[in-house]
């Protein structure tokens, strides 16, 4: 079984204040509540009323309709994007949401913001210099928006679900027809595999020129260079695998938590848990990785090895809610899609269709 929350630690609250980027990339976190199991989680929504809308303002005030993803750029702000709202956001660390980009419409044309169109788009990630690069998921493109507010197309990708920025400025992306592997993209459109094979699917461990993906979501790395990938994404499908997986640098998988085809809530060891199509994933640098379990309505914490324990950070597994704050255990979610980490250990959760994103810190 699994609940919010965790029994008193004693230690001080995390700062209200993101801090500097997100630890998603390998960012150097030490010491962090937000990885020891005995914290507690407090959440709170950070902008979003709980309606669909695309208006800017501060908290509240402001509206979204599904947000997809969150990331926290270099200067400290959350970006987010809408998938059906097609719309780049950026928040400050007080909730003033400001619009980058909308789409109206679906379209593909690139141009300046207003004039450009894209389409349906799942994910993001923030380059030093901030351009957004995005996931146009309709379009099979990915394409950028630069700080003077261009949008263009990198490279024709086929499909992509997760986007991550490496600290060479290259981006790493789950994608191929299968969602079987993970190709490396840099910022010029060149693309590479990094993990796994294109047009090689399935589930085994191994080394490698043995191993085999599919289904791939969430996408996450620590500062050893390990990537995390989830795998059983897609809300479409009545079942897939629920599991996460390893791959180390020198590409060896291993399957850390979860069961494949079988799909609940059930915390404890990483052999024993169970998920429900965990979409998302964060990564502290000690390997503590956080998970956006979308049908279970929660946040969950697999920790580091050998055991992996999967506990429940924020939410009722099992049980959607309206967009209500709280601890861990107070607090309740609506398939929450996308997470980021920074560097203080504090937590962004795009709460799609509570339509609105949230802040979770630790004590």
């Amino acid at each position: 079984a699994c609940g919010g929350g965790g029994s008193d630690s004693g230690g001080a609250q995390s700062s209200d204040d993101s801090g500097g980027a997100s630890a998603g990339g390998g960012a150097a976190v030490s010491d962090l509540l937000a990885t020891d199991p005995n914290s507690i989680a407090i959440v709170t929504t950070l902008a979003g009323s709980g309606e669909q809308g695309s208006d800017d303002g501060a908290g509240a005030a402001a509206t979204f309709t599904q947000p997809a993803d969150v990331r926290v750029g270099p200067d400290g702000n959350i970006y987010t994007i809408s998938f059906r709202g097609r719309r780049i956001t950026r928040i400050t660390p007080a909730g003033e949401v400001t619009t980058l980009a909308y789409s109206a419409g679906t379209g593909d044309k690139d141009g300046p913001v207003g004039d450009a169109t894209f389409g349906n788009s799942r994910s993001l990630a923030v380059a030093e210099d901030g351009t957004v690069y995005f996931a146009d998921w309709e379009n099979k493109k990915l394409k950028k928006l630069t700080p003077d507010g261009v949008i263009s197309t990198v490279a024709e990708t086929g499909f992509l679900e997760q986007l991550m920025m490496e600290s060479d400025g290259n981006l790493l992306a789950t994608g191929g027809s299968n969602r079987e592997y993970v190709m490396r993209i840099t910022p010029d459109g060149q693309i590479s595999e990094a993990v796994g094979k294109k047009g090689t699917a399935g589930a085994a461990d191994g080394d490698a020129a043995t191993a085999k993906f599919a289904n791939l979501s969430g996408l996450a790395v620590d500062a050893a260079g390990n990537v995390y990938l989830s795998q059983g994404i897609s809300l479409r499908q009545k079942a897939g695998d629920q599991i996460i997986r390893m791959s180390d640098p020198a590409g060896n998988a291993t399957t850390i938590a979860g069961q494949r085809f079988q799909e609940g809530y059930v915390d404890g060891p990483g052999i024993d848990a169970q998920f429900k199509f965990p979409v998302a994933l964060a990564a502290a640098p000690d390997g503590t990785l956080f998970v956006a379990d979308s049908v279970n309505n929660c946040i969950r914490r697999v920790g580091p090895a050998p055991d992996y324990e999967v506990t429940t950070v924020a939410g009722a597994c099992g049980e959607a809610g309206e967009l209500v704050d709280g601890d861990g255990q107070t607090a309740r979610f609506k398939n929450p899609q996308g997470i980021a980490l920074t560097a203080d250990g504090t937590l962004y959760v795009a709460d799609s269709l509570n339509n609105a994103i949230r802040k979770i810190t630790f004590q």
